[in-house]
């Protein structure tokens, strides 16, 4: 990790043989549930190794922490959808930007997604993006009881996307943090879960 941290600067994105290195120890496992062979590890030690990565490359660290983040949130899906993602490929890099205003449109069977996404850490190593669009009712949001925004979580594969050169910056430029951009895309119910309440998460 050291050893590519300035190449990382200089590259404006995690060096492939640091990707490669932490994949093959698990780290990106480390929140995956054991049934799809990840490690599920207490949230101390994620904690822990996390800080470690850090101490030798901010970027490499805080990439490491969206991604094992964004992974606990495959509770919120129906166990198919889950099961899906966490199966292409086995070990699943999930890159994430929880920016919200993106619009997403109900369709049957699911949604069309559209927006662009800024500050997406580990877009280029990422096998799926985790998005947090609002539900349309035709040119409105949808609102729940409280007047607010319904916000679903999304998934998608990273190859539905498309990665803009935008992460020209003077620090942390490591992480690669660009903007995505996703254009009237289906996005399967099964890959979706309502942002709140939590009240029948997969097994």
């Amino acid at each position: 990790i050291r050893e590519y941290a300035a190449e990382a600067e200089e590259h404006r994105r995690l060096s492939r043989p640091v990707v490669d290195a932490m994949l093959q120890a698990g780290l990106y496992s480390m929140s995956h549930p054991k049934a799809f062979g990840g490690l599920e590890v207490d949230p101390l030690t994620m904690f822990r190794v996390v800080e470690e990565v850090a101490r030798h490359d901010s970027a490499a660290g805080w990439n490491l922490q969206l991604a094992v983040a964004a992974s606990c949130f495959l509770a919120w899906l129906p166990d198919a959808g889950a099961a899906e993602i966490m199966h292409s490929p086995p070990q699943t890099i999930i890159a994430t930007s929880f920016t919200p205003g993106r619009q997403a449109i109900p369709m049957d069977g699911g949604y069309h997604l559209s927006g662009q996404w800024p500050f997406v850490s580990g877009s280029h190593d990422g096998h799926w993006f985790l998005f947090l669009p609002q539900i349309m009712d035709g040119d409105q949001p949808r609102l729940d009881d409280q007047g607010s925004p319904v916000q679903r979580f999304m998934f998608l594969p990273s190859d539905k996307a498309t990665i803009l050169d935008t992460w020209h910056t003077l620090g942390m430029r490591g992480t690669g943090s660009d903007d995505v951009v996703v254009s009237d895309l289906f996005i399967p119910e099964r890959h979706t879960a309502l942002l709140a309440p939590l009240e029948k998460p997969g097994t």
